[in-house]
């Protein structure tokens, strides 16, 4: 990459960051929401990729919770 390419990847994420404190705490509010229901979801045994069961597998590194959708699916939990 040369110095032009570098320059317009810093001012595209330069441009790309939130400057309003308020926005700033709603966005990161949001994701914790996001971040929170995913695990309680997660505590449920259901996948939150596409809502299937999780269930018990061994795999070729030990025992492991995936998608009962697999291959459609491929969410783990390790």
């Amino acid at each position: 990459m040369n110095a032009e390419d570098v320059e317009k990847i810093y001012n595209t994420i330069l441009s790309a960051n939130i400057t309003d404190k308020n926005a700033k705490k709603e966005h990161v509010k949001i994701i914790k929401s996001n971040v929170n229901e995913r695990k309680s979801i997660i505590k449920k045994e259901i996948c939150p990729k596409c809502g299937g069961d999780l269930v018990g597998r061994n795999g070729k590194y030990g025992f492991f919770k995936g998608c009962s959708n697999f291959p459609k699916c491929r969410f783990i939990l390790k």
